[in-house]
């Protein structure tokens, strides 16, 4: 893909700036007469009602001294009075931030970014009603919303998800269907095949009805005074664009936890979950991630691939993109970032990912120009599901269908057998190296999984286990409070597994087929170094295993650290130190690369992170599949 050409930085505005232009503040309006002491949001919004020439505005690339740097997007010919001007509550902002440089910087855009016309006439449903879909609903695929009026809105499948009484759902943009406007209206497949620019040749199965949309929202309005909201409220919950379709439990579709890559094998076979890519689990995207590799999926233009942002420079001033942002999308306050990758209309909504990991959907757009690259605003995934109605788990795949079948095995007619023989296909569905490894040393008594059947070694042990598990309170065990350096750092997935290595986190007793969120702090850091989402499988059972990459010395990863496990129900957290060794130890050789950018890319690893002195780490997850891969 074509790198940006303009990039420059058109103005660096500092705190001394926004003091000199103090008539600024005051010609905002009163909702906005001060700037807010709280999230970025609220003085994001105030800059965009004050310039329509302001595209986006977040976090980049840290500066030499660690701190966060605020970028804002500009509209290629903004004249630089106005942009400062709009920009004085956003520099007063930053001065005042802890841990975050006083110069916001700015980069060129060609345009603002836009949603296209959500609706197109058709004169009934005709022909786009006799195909006849698939059963399986991959994300990427298209669909489309009965509008009523001779109108469907085009877009694509953000999510398969689990909703919060184990039903299926999709997410997708909540500008699909105008926000809360939309809420009731009722979706269905599109041919993949007939998925085009060309709207009038689309066909759809008008007879099976995917689902009805039950949750729909797109940020504040940022231009209209008289409905903007208080400042209070404009932070990443109020500024969210996604929405809940509700599968009609009767359709027989079946969702997998699949992106479409759009092969012309694929789209020609109208058939998209025959080439996919499984998910993983999902990511939050940092400015550590800016330049990294991502793709998104979706109807009109299939798999496109990109960058996080950008990657040029300006002298000594590194400009990169922008993340934990928000951009006026066609008005509309939407937190997410900014990427460079194609998107046009119909691409709404579609799965915006980092390898196999989710991190968005596709909420606007710029289109690219002879000087400048094709933009996309994603509406984060990782912050998204966090406010969406009840609690959402993402659907992630795998290459057999085996764990589908496993649940059955806990509660079969086996606990009238000895009390041991339960705990042996229990860590088998916990994902396997992940829950056996953690069970054994967290389990204190004894390598069974059951420490209840020692409470209670009366005459019924085989009604005993089968009642216990389904009363065991939620639990955070980490499988060591100290570990030498040596055995903390692998240089892989799978060396961390088999000899293993880091450190284990399970959950157990949390809500089956619930998400559970692990965050990782170094040496009481208020920020999380690592976080990642995985799913607990039927028993309740959740694990993750952290370890340091052999792109640092073991020696830097000598610190304390604590682990935070968020499930439905509750907040757990435990520590754990990473020591020196005792007597040396082998603690994996450097490769002499220091960037980052051989992080595993296998499980639900997250993305390269510095984390202080303590040098990259990497999380991986143990995912559990709850969707099935085709069977034929």
């Amino acid at each position: 893909m074509a790198r940006p050409t303009m990039g420059k930085r058109t103005v660096a505005l500092s705190a001394a700036v926004a003091l000199g232009l103090g008539g600024a503040l005051v010609a905002a309006p009163a909702a906005f007469a001060a700037p807010a002491a709280g999230d970025l949001g609220a003085v994001a919004a105030q800059a965009f009602a004050q310039s329509s020439k302001l595209a986006a505005i977040g976090y980049g690339e840290k500066d030499e001294n660690g701190e966060k740097r605020i970028v804002a997007q500009v509209v290629k010919g903004a004249p630089e009075a106005e942009v400062e001007e709009a920009l004085a509550p956003v520099t007063a902002f930053a001065a005042k931030a802890a841990k975050t440089s006083d110069v916001v910087e700015t980069q060129e855009v060609a345009a603002l970014y836009s949603v296209d016309p959500l609706a197109n006439p058709f004169e009934g449903w005709g022909p786009q009603a006799e195909w006849p879909s698939k059963d399986e609903i991959v994300a990427g695929s298209g669909y489309i919303g009965d509008a009523g009026g001779g109108y469907v809105w085009f877009c694509s499948v953000g999510f398969p998800a689990t909703g919060p009484s184990g039903e299926d759902a999709i997410l997708t943009a909540g500008h699909c269907f105008d926000g809360e406007d939309g809420v009731g209206t009722n979706v269905y497949p599109e041919r993949p095949s007939t998925a085009s620019e060309d709207y009038q040749s689309a066909e759809w199965d008008g007879n099976r009805r995917l689902g009805t949309v039950s949750h729909a929202q797109f940020g504040p309005n940022t231009f209209d005074f008289d409905t903007q909201q208080p400042e209070s409220e404009l932070v990443p919950a109020t500024a969210q664009d996604y929405a809940v379709i509700d599968v009609d439990p009767a359709s027989g579709f079946t969702l997998l936890g699949e992106v479409a890559n759009w092969s012309e094998g694929a789209k020609a076979a109208d058939d998209l979950a025959t080439d996919s890519t499984p998910i993983t689990g999902v990511k939050d995207v940092t400015p550590d991630d800016i330049g990294s590799p991502m793709w998104r999926s979706g109807r009109t233009t299939g798999k496109k691939t990109g960058e996080v942002g950008w990657d040029t420079s300006d002298g000594d001033v590194s400009l990169g993109g922008i993340v934990d942002g928000y951009a006026p999308v066609d008005g509309h306050l939407v937190y997410g970032f900014a990427a460079e990758a194609e998107s046009i209309e119909g691409d709404s909504g579609g799965a915006v990912m980092m390898g196999d990991q989710g991190v968005g959907v596709v909420s606007g757009g710029i289109d690219a120009t002879s000087t400048s690259p094709a933009m996309l605003w994603t509406a984060e995934l990782h912050e998204g599901l966090k406010h969406l109605p009840g609690g959402y788990t993402v659907k992630t795949g795998g290459e057999e269908p085996s764990p589908t079948p496993s649940p059955t095995e806990t509660p079969e007619p086996t606990p009238t057998a000895e009390p041991t023989e339960t705990p042996e296909p229990t860590p088998s569905e916990t994902e396997t190296a992940e829950p056996t490894e953690t069970a054994e040393p967290t389990e204190t008594a004894s390598p069974t999984e059951e420490p209840t059947a020692t409470e209670t070694p009366s005459e019924t042990p085989s009604e005993t286990p089968s009642a216990t598990p389904t009363e065991e309170p939620e639990e955070l065990t980490i499988s060591a409070t100290e570990v030498e350096a040596s055995k903390f750092v692998a240089d892989s997935e799978e060396q961390a597994e088999a000899e293993n290595r880091g450190v284990v986190y399970t959950v157990t007793g949390a809500e089956p087929n619930s998400s559970v969120t692990f965050e990782t702090f170094i040496d009481g850091e208020s920020e999380s170094a690592k976080t990642v989402t995985v799913e607990a499988d039927a028993n309740g059972v959740a694990g993750s295993r952290i370890w340091g990459l052999t792109t640092a010395a073991p020696e830097a990863y000598i610190g304390d650290y604590e682990v935070v496990a968020t499930t439905s129900e509750d907040v757990h957290s435990a520590e754990f130190s990473v020591v020196a060794d005792s007597e040396g130890g082998n603690g994996g050789e450097d490769d002499g690369n220091d960037d980052g950018k051989d992080l595993p890319r296998t499980g639900s690893t997250t993305g390269p992170l510095v984390a202080g002195a303590a040098g990259l780490l990497a999380l991986g997850g143990a995912l559990v599949y709850i969707a099935r891969r085709r069977l034929s």
